[in-house]
């Protein structure tokens, strides 16, 4: 544990320094946390530091990442408001639909044409078609409230978007996954079940947000407890994201809408204003690096030298993918030519997300066949992590200049 805690010292000091570098020349912080964390694992893996080369799959250093996601998410719900994104949902659906679609279609062509045949090639290239389908909301949301437009018409869309194509790629790699464990497709009753499950949270979300939790909040207002608007906070944000969990959805989506409920109408201004001082010094200043930092350490180059055009084709399509499939509904919902590509790029990050994606399939055992496996499939797994990796850059590095 004291060594742990010496690399967790070690990291929020070079996560903040290269922060603070990144915005004295213009840019945003979280760049320059995702380039230290490469750089660390670069050093993990082909230098000096190769006694932390399981700092990755380390137990609690998973669970300070996990808890980054939990924080940025809660935080970033905090910052919306909730009537402005449903004004913004029919916008927000039509991004998300066509950042499906197009990724999801163009990944699964990819597949087709480079992945041998065998008895899970239509897995494996739904797989990479899944993959490259999915936004991660966490980066998205962290270069918003840098940029100060998360409450913006763009930012609501892009939010909206973007929790669109996590609840329907999720519900995607559900039934990959059912393929995978049971060897055959569900059956229409087992998605009407994951369907109902999903529907059933929202439901919920809704009806306790709107009138069980103002009602609990204004307990708070004649308590004397220290701090208990972030304890009710903490127990709120917790709830959803158990019972996104249980719907089949990433816990993400349930700190998210926790912290949409967690404003004025609940505690009033003044407590609403701690609440925020405190999740938001929490997460800027100690879990939201460790997180980002931690995306850089999985990086892998090997399936540079194993399959270079496979690698080549899939970070093209996955980049002109969102910006072809997001940015054209934008353009045509009335968003200006500029506007719609910073849209399209900021759905292109997929951070994190991506990576518990890919080592869900890993898990299932998707890059095991055919046998003897070919390089093209062991090298699916580094592709998927590298770009993740790559797009989650490109977010913060374009976005900025963008929307100046």
């Amino acid at each position: 544990m004291d060594e742990l805690l010496i690399v967790i010292l070690v990291l929020i000091i070079l996560a903040r320094a290269t922060g603070a570098v990144m915005q004295r020349f213009g840019q945003l912080a979280i760049l320059g946390e995702l380039i230290i964390g490469i750089v660390v694992g670069a050093l993990i893996v082909y230098g000096p530091l190769s006694q932390f080369s399981g700092l990755a799959e380390n137990e609690v250093f998973g669970t300070l990442t996990t808890l980054g996601m939990f924080f940025l998410m809660l935080m970033a719900g905090m910052e919306m408001d909730v009537s402005k994104l449903v004004k913004a949902s029919k916008t927000g659906l039509g991004v998300a639909i066509g950042g499906l679609i197009v990724p999801l279609g163009l990944g699964y062509l990819i597949g087709h044409l480079f992945l041998p045949d065998s008895s899970l090639k239509f897995a494996q290239s739904l797989f990479i078609g899944v993959a490259l389908s999915i936004t991660a909301v966490p980066a998205l949301s962290r270069v918003l409230i840098e940029l100060k437009q998360m409450d913006s018409r763009l930012g609501r869309t892009l939010m909206n978007a973007a929790i669109v194509d996590d609840v329907l790629g999720l519900f995607l790699l559900a039934v990959l996954t059912t393929i995978l464990v049971g060897g055959g497709t569900p059956s229409a009753g087992d998605l009407g079940i994951l369907a109902a499950k999903i529907l059933g949270f929202f439901v919920f979300v809704f009806l306790s947000g709107k009138y069980l939790i103002p009602r609990l909040g204004k307990l708070s207002w004649v308590t004397r407890f220290d701090e208990i608007e972030f304890s009710f906070a903490m127990v709120v944000a917790l709830t959803y994201s158990v019972a996104a969990e249980y719907a089949g959805m990433h816990f993400i989506i349930g700190a998210l809408f926790a912290g949409m409920f967690l404003r004025e109408n609940t505690f009033g201004p003044e407590l609403a204003s701690h609440l925020e001082h405190h999740v938001s010094g929490m997460t800027l200043g100690f879990f939201a690096p460790l997180f980002f930092v931690s995306i850089g350490l999985h990086l892998n180059l090997s399936a540079l030298t194993i399959a270079p055009l496979f690698v080549v084709s899939v970070l093209l399509v996955a980049i002109v993918g969102k910006v072809v499939g997001c940015g054209g509904i934008a353009l045509i919902s009335q968003f200006n030519l500029k506007e719609s590509f910073a849209i399209g790029i900021g759905m292109n990050g997929r951070g994190a997300v991506e990576i518990v994606v890919a080592v869900v399939a890993l898990e299932a055992g998707l890059f095991n066949h055919p046998i003897p496996v070919p390089p093209v499939v062991t090298a699916i797994f580094s592709t998927i992590v590298m770009m993740a990796i790559v797009t989650t850059l490109i977010v913060p590095l374009a976005m900025k200049p963008l929307l100046k």
